[in-house]
């Protein structure tokens, strides 16, 4: 991914999301949490982000 994405100003949200999809893998069995305090704890998810996949989720 890193490559992919060289010179767009992206290598912060590339570093996060790979940090993230292995913390789920490894601390929740490979579910997304869908929680709003829950996914505030993963690496590069603010309030913002929290909030609108803790009320999309919510109609899963």
């Amino acid at each position: 991914m890193f490559k992919l994405w060289e010179g767009l100003g992206y290598y912060n949200r590339c570093r996060n999301l790979l940090a993230t999809a292995r913390e789920i893998v490894k601390n929740f069995n490979g579910k997304f949490p869908n929680d709003y305090e829950t996914l505030l704890t993963l690496k590069g998810v603010g309030p913002y982000t929290a909030a609108a996949i803790a009320s999309i989720s919510a109609f899963d």
